[in-house]
């Protein structure tokens, strides 16, 4: 079964935005220090710390997506061949 590209990261981002948002429920950043958050806890807060790296790098890959797509459509960005 083939996904396009384009929609596969743009479903990739609604979920990863979706559960950033749980995760950050869970965790409730403004009420706890990170020593004082429980073991479970601490896993929700390092998952969403690298959410909010990789989250944007996916819009980052999502517009070159959309530049370059009018050349290849296949592309998944201005790296990939």
């Amino acid at each position: 079964m083939f996904t396009d590209p384009r929609t596969l990261v743009d479903e990739t981002l609604d979920r990863l935005e979706t559960l950033a948002v749980l995760l950050a429920d869970e965790v409730d950043e403004r009420m706890h220090e990170h020593a004082e958050l429980s073991p479970d806890a601490r896993r929700c807060k390092e998952a969403l710390l690298t959410m909010k790296v990789l989250i944007p790098k996916l819009r980052e890959a999502r517009a070159a997506q959309l530049f370059h797509g009018s050349r290849n459509p296949l592309a998944l960005c201005g790296n990939c061949e």
